[in-house]
């Protein structure tokens, strides 16, 4: 719950722990189970998962069930 960012524009996921093919299979599994548009941006030597200003409160909704109340200000 505290491995990203809010951005005016989009959501930042850190997925830099994760390879290049497993984080472009996570994008391809965000767009197909939840219709998710997301994209890779370029961090130093890694690659951050970016969830596009189109798709944020739809993302917001699937994982307001699961946050702690303790995080709700992370959230628009």
């Amino acid at each position: 719950m505290d491995d990203g960012s809010l951005h005016k524009y989009n959501c930042v996921l850190n997925v830099q722990g994760f390879s290049y093919a497993n984080q472009e299979l996570l994008i391809k599994t965000l767009k197909t189970k939840f219709n998710l548009n997301c994209s890779l941006h370029k961090d130093k030597n890694s690659y951050k998962l970016c969830i596009l200003s189109s798709s944020k409160s739809s993302f917001f909704n699937i994982i307001k069930p699961y946050i702690l109340e303790s995080f709700f200000y992370k959230m628009p």
